[in-house]
């Protein structure tokens, strides 16, 4: 939490540059494989799906913003968990009516029945809260070789968990902001 604090409050600096990735670093490669597995993804869906989205999204009122790696197009199906086919709905069937966030992840972890937190879940979270869609896929490849989609609608308690941090960690910025005080 202090680190992205920090972070946040570094990039206030008007001579702020944000830092790039590290050639070949994970960073990299989850970029550079970021559209394969959004492409793939959108194929074991059976949905179609934009996987090159290169603008932000804000919530009406949240200080909250980010930025999908993809939106896929809902094709009014309903879906389990598929071991056979690694899609997994960890909360249960996932109804994909409508748009859903598409959040890619490379990891060299093992794969796991549900992913961390830390993993896409929270974030496709806040992007859901911030745009009005109800359902997310987070493709996660584990390891190059082995790809898990995990399925989720909107989870209203975990969206007010964030908009609580987002008001609370923007509070921190206002502090700094006019007193030089980091909180």
């Amino acid at each position: 939490k202090n680190s992205v604090l920090k972070g946040c409050i570094d990039a206030l600096n008007k001579d702020y540059k944000r830092k790039e990735s590290e050639p070949y670093s994970a960073m990299h490669w989850g970029n550079t494989f970021e559209k394969d597995i959004l492409v793939a993804c959108a194929d074991m869906l059976k949905i179609k799906a934009e996987v090159e989205v290169d603008k932000k999204v804000v919530h009406k009122t949240l200080p909250l913003q980010g930025s999908p790696d993809g939106i896929g197009y809902g094709n009014d199906t309903e879906i389990s968990s598929d071991f056979n086919k690694n899609i997994l709905t960890p909360d249960g069937p996932v109804k994909l009516i409508g748009n859903g966030i598409l959040e890619a992840k490379l990891t060299s972890a093992k794969p796991s029945d549900t992913p961390a937190m830390f993993r896409g879940v929270v974030q496709a979270q806040g992007l859901m809260l911030c745009t009005g869609y109800k359902w997310c896929a987070i493709p996660n490849l584990y390891g190059g070789v082995h790809l898990r989609i995990y399925l989720y609608q909107e989870n209203k308690e975990m969206q007010k968990q964030i908009a609580d941090a987002c008001i609370e960690f923007d509070k921190k910025l206002q502090t700094y902001k006019k007193e030089g005080v980091v909180d």
